[in-house]
């Protein structure tokens, strides 16, 4: 029996000038094994992902998370980790061969500046632009001609700290003398890895690659978002009138023609003229770094952002007034951004400092505007 089914494989062979020795015959069983071990990847990737997802749904109904889901995602998050660890991963800036390739990974996850065509991701990557990707080599995009980007940063290459986001997108020229390496834009793409901290791994493996590409480069921010300060504004600031001299001073509010109508302006800030937005650049401003400085959640920053780049050993660096005025923007933080700066040679510092103690580190132009908070 064993003999007759390799007699017909052998037929089936040569019917189809299938040798298995040559080397296409080679690359389709190297392919077929490259998938076959992908596909297993994302299998488990998957089966973790329907984990998280059912310990945040219980815990979002307010529900106990069961004993037994718990320990699974431990142990799955564990098995995962020590396949997606800092030595097995790769850095990499996107070409225009793999950008094809990965564009719907990174078009569905990109949630600070959306992209919907796969000419907007190449204008991301022309002069003075890059788009870095943190890869396994075992883990293929569907198609199985590129490696799935895991996590993904957008950055800028200039001479100074942009005010605006305005600057990074018009950024088209590429210097030798590029000083500012700006990560504007970050984002995961798997779900089932939450919990491995792959954009801490991709961060500290794309700042020895610019470094080592520009001579001069030695500043290493972000332009973000403050994707909550309105909200936290509304529910914490414009709901107690009684509080108003806690948050503002008096010639604020006679500026604003008292609090109600101050509170009005910030409701439609957007339709504003630009004199109200200039009396309100100061107090919004203020509260703004003690937003990001002082309020919490648990143990770490309340706004998530922020959050996310101290614990990968930021510090608080710049605010920037109206940074960016579209309206997504302009109704999440009144348009403002934050730079958080990235120093070198204190990183690793920060980050204990802040796993420890939730201590934030500030630079001298936020401190300067929360010396002037009235809390």
């Amino acid at each position: 029996m064993m003999h007759s089914s390799l007699r017909r494989i052998q037929h089936l062979n040569k019917s189809l000038n299938f040798d298995p020795k040559s080397s296409s015959s080679l690359r389709f069983r190297k392919l077929s094994t490259s998938n076959d071990k992908s596909n297993q990847l994302r299998s488990q990737i998957e089966e973790r992902k329907q984990i998280v997802i059912q310990i945040e749904n219980q815990a979002s109904n307010g529900k106990r998370i069961s004993s037994d889901l718990a320990k699974k995602n431990v142990e799955m998050r564990n098995s995962l980790t020590n396949i997606f660890n800092y030595d097995t991963l790769e850095a990499k800036r996107l070409t225009k061969d793999t950008l094809k390739h990965s564009f719907e990974t990174i078009q569905k996850n990109e949630n600070v500046h959306p992209i919907r065509k796969v000419e907007e991701l190449e204008t991301r990557n022309e002069r003075g632009r890059r788009t870095y990707v943190l890869v396994h080599s075992d883990l293929l995009t569907e198609d199985g001609k590129a490696e799935e980007p895991l996590v993904f940063v957008n950055v800028a290459l200039l001479k100074k700290i942009p005010s605006t986001i305005k600057e990074v997108f018009e950024c088209k020229e590429e210097s030798e003398n590029s000083s500012h390496c700006i990560f504007y834009s970050i984002g995961s793409t798997q779900r089932g890895l939450n919990g491995i901290e792959l954009a801490h791994f991709l961060l500290k493996k794309v700042i020895p690659m610019a470094k080592n590409e520009f001579s001069d480069m030695r500043n290493f921010l972000t332009l973000s978002p403050i994707p909550n300060f309105c909200s936290w504004i509304h529910s914490e600031v414009l709901n107690s009138p009684n509080d108003a001299n806690k948050w503002f001073t008096e010639i604020e509010l006679a500026q604003m023609n008292g609090f109600d109508y101050l509170k009005s302006s910030l409701e439609r800030f957007e339709s504003t003229t630009a004199e109200e937005k200039e009396v309100l650049r100061v107090p919004l401003m203020r509260l703004c770094a003690h937003y990001l400085c002082v309020e919490k959640r648990k143990r770490g920053a309340l706004d998530p952002v922020a959050n996310f780049h101290l614990k990968n050993g930021a510090s608080v660096g710049k605010l920037h007034w109206m940074a960016d005025t579209c309206t997504l923007r302009m109704s999440q933080s009144f348009g403002m951004m934050v730079s958080y700066f990235y120093n070198l040679e204190l990183k690793e510092k920060n980050l204990i400092d802040y796993h420890n103690n939730s201590t934030v580190h500030i630079e001298d132009k936020v401190k300067i505007l929360l010396e002037k908070s009235r809390l």
